[in-house]
């Protein structure tokens, strides 16, 4: 028989499970077994059904806002159950079982319970998951933080008045403006770094924004406005509503393969069109620099700074994220538009997987990974998730150590791209399955059944 066991405020609850059974988890009452109260638990969230084929419970998220996670890692698809495996839904734990002694497994839900939040979930999972930004929130590597400027609501900056602080990253706070008699808001960048002495900074600044507003793209953040408040570089640019792809991954991650070829896809479309049409590389692509604008379609910023921030703001080194900077960045070795390959790589497995490749709390750890580490298989990061081998390869190849060994041109990567998302529509829809981790353990206990009955037999 199995099981699901699970510990509320008043006690463990144990709900046996019934091959005809379709238990639907969520907030409403409606479902079979409710939440009501439990502001991470969306409405309908988790469905735990049986299926013949495989004579097997299957656990499945239903389209929440949170996701369901089992055995710390999210949902993709449909997976099959293995004894002992933990399912999270919001803020509750609940524990499979295919024993009837539940007694020790009650006392392990107890013994491990606590109420389990965002801010939980953010220290255990994003520090695999995103960057470090808005202060501590989303953890990561501890990176020392220079003096941070505060602009007040009201502040003036040329035409720009101050409306209110959207976020942050170590070098620069983005706030929300509005230009002088225009309705509109725009996203207002300044940077911390004071630059008063620095002259050929300031020049340089001013150059670089320049070269970058002097193009529009569907797929770029338009460049509005630029100068230097009392000594600190800033930028107006087109302000947009929607979250960053940073979120969306928090949030929704693991992506369909399709629903994230797509993105990239749209993502190389810019990025082409910058390197090939105006000679731009932007060697600091990460999910945060992904925006999504009212009519919900990507726009890339931050393009067209990397050269100035690294001489004049990072000490000559890179400025790029740790976490999606590339071999040849890191080693200090002439930079091509093959980086962006490699960071929109990590993007693209971020999204199939909910974490990144490589994570560590040291930074030069991370650097170190980079270039000395394998590139893992997306199901050695999250086992819960399965990919076409086209997939994987696809990934390898944008993400290889040698940039010669990536793709040749960004017109070869996005041919590729459209022809990895066209077979992938022929595919069939990928069949519940047993998790990488869960295997061994289910053929173990396989083994322990067929064994009691045949003592039972004798």
């Amino acid at each position: 028989m199995s099981y699901l066991i699970y510990t509320d405020t008043t006690g463990v609850k144990k709900i046996k499970l019934q091959k005809e059974d379709r238990i639907s988890i969520g907030r409403s009452k409606a479902n079979d077994l409710a939440f009501p109260g439990h502001g991470k638990i969306s409405r309908k969230h988790t469905l735990i059904y049986y299926y013949p084929q495989k004579d097997s419970f299957v656990v499945a998220d239903a389209g929440s806002t949170n996701g369901t996670l089992m055995n710390g890692n999210k949902v993709a698809s449909p997976i099959i159950l293995s004894d002992g495996d933990e399912i999270i839904v919001g803020d509750i734990r609940i524990r499979y079982s295919e024993t009837d002694n539940i007694e020790n497994v009650s006392k392990k839900i107890v013994d491990s319970f606590r109420t389990f939040s965002a801010e939980h979930l953010s220290e255990i999972e994003t520090t695999k998951t995103v960057e470090r930004l808005d202060e501590d929130k989303l953890g990561g590597p501890l990176q020392s933080y220079s003096y941070k400027l505060n602009l007040m609501q009201g502040t003036v900056i040329k035409n720009f008045s101050i409306l209110r602080k959207l976020g942050m990253d170590d070098s620069a706070s983005v706030y929300l403006a509005r230009a002088e008699g225009e309705e509109k808001a725009v996203a207002l960048k300044i940077f911390d770094k004071d630059m008063s002495d620095n002259i050929v900074g300031q020049e340089d600044f001013l150059s670089s924004f320049k070269k970058a507003s002097s193009f529009q793209h569907i797929s770029f953040v338009r460049y509005i406005d630029c100068g230097i408040h009392k000594g600190h570089p800033y930028y107006a640019m087109s302000y947009m509503p929607n979250v960053s792809l940073k979120i969306r991954i928090f949030k929704t991650a693991p992506l369909t393969e399709l629903d994230a070829i797509d993105m990239i896809s749209v993502i190389g479309t810019g990025l082409s069109y910058a390197f090939n049409q105006h000679g731009i590389i932007h060697c600091n692509l990460k999910p945060s620099n992904i925006l999504f604008n009212s009519s919900d379609e990507i726009e890339i910023s931050d393009y067209g700074f990397s050269e100035w921030a690294s001489r004049h703001i990072s000490g000559g080194v890179s400025a790029a994220s740790p976490w999606y900077i590339s071999p040849e960045q890191i080693l200090g070795e002439n930079i091509s538009w093959h980086s962006d390959i490699y960071s929109l790589g990590i993007i693209f497995f971020q999204m199939l997987t909910g974490v990144l490749p490589f994570h560590s709390m040291e930074e030069e750890e991370i650097l170190s990974m980079h270039i000395e580490e394998p590139f893992p298989m997306p199901n050695e990061r999250n086992p819960n998730i399965k990919i076409h081998d086209e997939t994987t390869e696809f990934i390898m190849r944008m993400t290889a150590k040698d940039p010669g060994k990536r793709f040749l041109s960004w017109s070869e990567f996005l041919n590729a791209s459209q022809k990895l998302y066209e077979k992938l529509e022929n595919y069939e829809i990928i069949e519940p399955f047993i998790p990488k981790k869960s295997a061994a353990l289910l053929s173990s206990h396989t083994l322990t059944r067929s064994r009691i009955q045949k003592q039972k037999l004798k």
